[in-house]
C-alpha cells in the first residue's frame, strides 16, 4: 500500500479513523478466517450438530457475524467513510 498504493487504501496513523482500520484489517486474519477454517476442519471430521465443539465454533462465527453486521449501521466501509485495504482483505 504504502509504496504502489499512493496512500489511497490506507489511513495515516494520525486520522481519526485509523484505530478502526486497523482493527478491521486484522479482524480478517485474526478472528472471521480462524473461525471459519475450523468450521471446516469440523466439517471435515465429520463432527456434527450438537457436538461441543460446533457449538463453540458456531457461536464464534455468529459472534463475529454480528460485528461486521454492526459495524455497518455505523458506517458505509469497515474504516469509517473511506474505502480502505480493510474493506479489500474483510471480502
Amino acid at each position: 500500500m504504502a509504496r504502489y498504493g499512493n496512500n489511497s487504501l490506507s489511513v495515516d496513523p494520525k486520522q481519526l479513523n485509523f484505530p478502526d482500520c486497523l482493527f478491521w484489517f486484522h479482524f480478517a486474519n485474526g478472528t472471521l478466517m480462524p473461525s471459519e477454517m475450523g468450521s471446516m476442519i469440523a466439517n471435515f471430521l465429520k463432527l456434527r450438530e450438537g457436538n461441543p465443539i460446533i457449538s463453540m465454533l458456531n457461536a464464534r462465527s455468529d459472534r463475529a457475524f454480528a460485528l461486521v453486521e454492526g459495524r455497518f449501521k455505523d458506517a458505509a466501509y469497515f474504516a469509517g467513510s473511506d474505502f480502505t485495504a480493510a474493506d479489500i482483505i474483510m471480502q
